[in-house]
């Protein structure tokens, strides 16, 4: 079993470096877009352009504490281990999904894309944080991506277990996309059951950039992805990628306190 895990890892990391040579899209030039407003009573991001209405709906994630990391799942491209407490001090609020190409063209003002219920990808980590400082100014309310802590923390909800339930493997498939059920395509968000606290996607689909950084030049991605295999779509599983590049399964979800 230890070989083959280690056999996954190390497929996963050969295709991350094929995808090294995939640049994100160029920055968009358009004018910052007016009408972006932040509701913190209901947790809604929303844009408006005459009759048009955009939104981006977010989940509110309680303050607690969890055991970060594990040493039960595949290897990734990072080590996941050894397993330590950690404590969320304050509350927080989660993109209840990953960002769609339909959000990123009304809140960044690029032109629409097709597919818009498919997550955003080809998005480098600094191209999201030159959206978040344009939402983040037009809404008067400072968006960022979640910290690692902060985005493990909520994908477990309360679980010690390598996935948000008490059940087996098996249920991953109700939960993500990803190898055995995605047919290695990325898919339209919240097509599968959300987690406990109503965050949809956290195990599949596309890798999401977080905050953190692992060494200069480099940040981290969480969740699985869409050919992960189940081990590699658990809520500890991590990897990094230059914050310069996008690539084909990167994706993210904003947050605010």
């Amino acid at each position: 079993m230890r070989i083959l895990r280690h056999a996954t890892a190390l497929a996963t990391a050969s295709l991350l470096l094929v995808l090294v040579g995939c640049r994100s899209r160029s920055p968009a030039d358009s004018e910052l877009p007016r009408g972006i407003r932040w509701n913190g009573q209901t947790g809604v991001l929303s844009f408006r352009k005459g009759s048009h209405t955009s939104t981006m709906r977010f989940v509110r994630v309680p303050a607690g504490s969890f055991l970060m990391g594990g040493d039960d799942c595949a290897r990734t491209i990072l080590d996941e281990g050894p397993p330590r407490v950690r404590r969320i001090d304050a509350g927080f609020w989660l993109g209840a999904t990953e960002v769609t190409r339909a959000q990123w063209s009304a809140f960044s003002g690029e032109a629409p894309a097709s597919d818009p219920e498919l997550p955003v990808t080809h998005i480098s980590w600094d191209q999201v944080q030159t959206f978040v400082k344009r939402v983040s100014k037009e809404s008067g309310t400072e968006f960022r991506l979640p910290t690692e802590t902060e985005w493990e923390y909520a994908c477990r909800a309360g679980f010690g277990t390598p996935w948000p339930w008490a059940g087996d493997r098996r249920e991953l498939a109700h939960h993500a996309w990803y190898l055995a059920n995605s047919g290695a395509h990325v898919r339209p968000v919240a097509t599968r059951r959300p987690n406990p606290l109503g965050l949809y996607d956290m195990l599949g689909n596309v890798l999401e950039w977080t905050q953190d950084a692992t060494e200069p030049g480099n940040r981290v991605l969480r969740g699985g992805f869409v050919l992960s295999e189940a081990d590699g779509a658990s809520c500890a599983c991590r990897y990094h990628f230059p914050a310069a590049y996008g690539f084909q399964f990167g994706g993210f979800r904003l947050a605010t306190d």
